[in-house]
């Protein structure tokens, strides 16, 4: 992950705290890739001067639930969107997340973990593609379109409002992140953020401000980043 390192960099230094502790919620791994996805956050967050501590309800959910409750930092790692609702929609980890986001813990969302954060996600799978489905919910009034360079989603995203039922999209393009709290945020890395709603498309490039309201009443430091 050394290309979103400096994303990482400046979601780390938002904290404010000198050596922060990060706690990693790894649950969109596949089976088979979880202990590799968590070892590379360990190796990513480590490296960058923090304290890492990785979430598995497996080896006690007490344990994983202290971990949240001390974290300065929740980082959510990519992977399918389905698996992380699934292993965590109706978890105590999830009430915890919320609970802790609304006191001020920040969280950083990569590609799956960026579309779970929102209060709904666009699916991704048949037969239904692009219906909303339910995320974790600590942001609403969008969905998260990571990749959004990749998969040349600039080309539907504005058809696709009307699947949406009023929400809009931040699209994320590759090593790109959106990183802030309330309404005001900043771009990121090496490409795009683009806000597509009803009245408009807009893109913003890297070091560009943008005043978006997706956190609504919440003010926690806010990381979105495709992968």
């Amino acid at each position: 992950m050394p290309k979103t390192a400096a994303i990482d960099r400046r979601i780390l230094e938002l904290t404010g705290v000198t050596r922060p502790k990060v706690a990693v919620l790894p649950q969109a791994a596949a089976t088979r890739q979880l202990g590799k996805t968590a070892a590379l956050a360990r190796n990513q967050w480590g490296r960058l001067g923090a304290q890492v501590f990785i979430v598995d309800p497996s080896s006690g959910l007490d344990r994983a639930l202290d971990v949240l409750a001390n974290a300065d930092l929740t980082a959510i790692p990519g992977g399918h969107p389905n698996k992380l609702i699934a292993r965590l929609g109706a978890s105590p980890l999830t009430d915890m997340l919320v609970s802790r986001w609304l006191e001020g813990m920040a969280v950083s969302g990569s590609s799956a973990g960026a579309m779970a954060a929102f209060e709904w996600r666009i699916n991704l799978y048949p037969p239904d593609p692009l219906k909303p489905v339910p995320g974790l919910g600590l942001l609403d009034g969008f969905v998260a379109a990571p990749h959004f360079d990749r998969f040349s989603a600039r080309r539907w995203a504005h058809r696709a409002l009307s699947r949406l039922g009023g929400l809009g999209v931040v699209g994320l393009d590759e090593a790109t992140a959106l990183i802030g709290r309330n309404a005001t945020f900043e771009v990121v890395g090496a490409g795009m953020v683009t806000i597509v709603t009803e009245e408009g498309t807009a893109a913003f490039g890297p070091g560009d401000p943008i005043e978006v309201d997706l956190l609504r009443r919440r003010a926690s430091l806010l990381g979105l980043v495709p992968q």
